[in-house]
C-alpha cells in the first residue's frame, strides 16, 4: 500500500466521526402526550434528539439527565420559571463538583455516544421532577448539551418552543377564590411601615407576587433603573402603562432568585408622612447563606409604599 493510500485511510478514520458543532448536523425537538394538563398531574416531556448529518456524531451522555438536557420554562407574563429549591441545589452542587478535573466520577459518569447518520436518540422526562407549575399557560423549550453542560456548556441546541396548559380542579378553583379573599383582608390591614416592609419580605419569600407589589410605588422605584425611567418619561400615557408592565415583570425577575430564609426588622425611623426601615435579612443563594442589611425608604399617601431601597453585605 502507497503512502498516498494509508494519509487517504488516515483521513477518513479522523473524519468519519464529528464532533459536534453548531452547523444544523443535529436536530432536536420536545413534545408531550397532550396539551392540557390538570394540576398535579405528571407531564412527561419527551425530549428527542436526532442526526440529520451523512456521518457519525459522537456525544458525551452523562447519567445524570439534567448535564445533557435542560427543559426552559416561561408562563403567559414571559416570566423565567425558577426550578425547585431542591432541585436547582442538588443540580448546582453536581455541576459544580464535576467541573473539578480531578473528581475521579468524571470519567464514570460521561459515556460516549456514537449516534449514526439518520439515528435518534432522548429522552423521557417528567417536568415535576424539578419544578413547580401551578394552573397556568407555559411555554417549553428544550436546551441539548451533546458535551454536557460541564465539559463544553457553550456548546447547545434549541428546540422550537411548545405550549401547554395546567388546569386547576374545581376543588382548587374554590381554594384559590378562597385565598384571594383571604389576600384581600391581609392586604386591608397592612397599616404601619413595618407591615409594609413585611409584606415586602414575605411577598417575595411566598413568591406571592401580588403581595410584593402592593406595597411597592413602581413609577418611584423606576428611578433606580435609569433604562426604564428614562424610556417612562419620554412617553405617552399608553405607551407608559407597557413600561410599567415590563418593568414590573424585569423587577419580579430580579428578585426571584433571592431566597429568604429569615429577616428581622431592626429599626423603624417616621418623619410625618415619610420613614425609613431597617431590616437584615439572611438568603441562601447557591447553598450559600448571606446576611445583608437593607434600608427601605417609604412614603405615606392613602397608606404607606415602599419606594426606594438599598443593600448592604453585613
Amino acid at each position: 500500500m502507497d503512502r498516498k493510500s494509508i494519509y487517504s485511510i488516515i483521513f477518513f478514520l479522523l473524519f468519519s466521526i464529528k464532533i459536534f458543532s453548531s452547523n444544523g448536523m443535529m436536530e432536536t425537538f420536545i413534545k408531550t402526550d397532550k396539551t392540557v394538563f390538570s394540576y398535579g398531574e405528571p407531564i412527561y416531556i419527551d425530549y428527542n434528539i436526532s442526526n440529520v448529518d451523512f456521518q457519525a456524531v459522537e456525544l458525551k451522555i452523562s447519567s445524570y439527565a439534567f448535564l445533557n438536557y435542560r427543559i426552559e420554562i416561561t408562563d403567559s407574563q414571559n416570566i423565567s420559571v425558577k426550578e425547585r429549591d431542591e432541585a436547582f441545589s442538588y443540580q448546582y452542587k453536581t455541576r459544580e463538583e464535576l467541573k473539578e478535573k480531578s473528581n475521579p466520577l468524571r470519567d464514570k459518569i460521561f459515556q460516549t455516544r456514537v449516534l449514526s447518520p439518520r439515528e435518534m436518540t432522548g429522552i423521557r422526562l417528567d417536568l415535576l421532577d424539578t419544578y413547580e407549575l401551578k394552573p397556568g399557560i407555559y411555554y417549553l423549550k428544550g436546551v441539548f448539551y451533546p458535551s454536557s453542560s460541564v465539559l463544553q456548556p457553550e456548546i447547545q441546541i434549541e428546540t422550537p418552543v411548545i405550549r401547554i396548559i395546567i388546569k386547576e380542579s374545581h376543588y382548587q378553583e374554590e381554594e384559590r377564590k378562597l385565598e384571594k379573599e383571604k389576600l384581600k383582608i391581609e392586604l386591608r390591614n397592612i397599616q404601619t411601615p413595618e407591615d409594609t416592609v413585611q409584606a415586602f419580605l414575605e411577598g417575595k419569600l411566598e413568591k406571592n407576587w401580588e403581595k410584593f407589589f402592593y406595597v411597592l410605588d413602581t413609577r418611584k422605584l423606576m428611578k433606580l433603573f435609569p433604562q426604564f425611567y428614562q424610556s417612562f418619561e419620554d412617553a405617552l400615557d399608553e405607551e407608559r402603562r407597557n413600561i410599567e408592565k415590563d418593568f414590573k415583570i424585569f423587577f419580579q425577575n430580579l428578585n426571584t432568585d433571592e431566597k429568604i430564609l429569615t429577616y428581622e426588622i431592626e429599626e423603624t425611623i417616621i418623619r410625618k408622612k415619610y420613614a425609613i426601615v431597617k431590616a437584615v435579612i439572611s438568603s441562601s443563594f447557591h447553598q450559600k447563606v448571606i446576611k445583608r442589611e437593607y434600608k427601605f425608604g417609604l412614603e405615606k399617601k392613602d397608606r404607606w409604599y415602599i419606594y426606594a431601597y438599598s443593600v448592604n453585605q453585613k
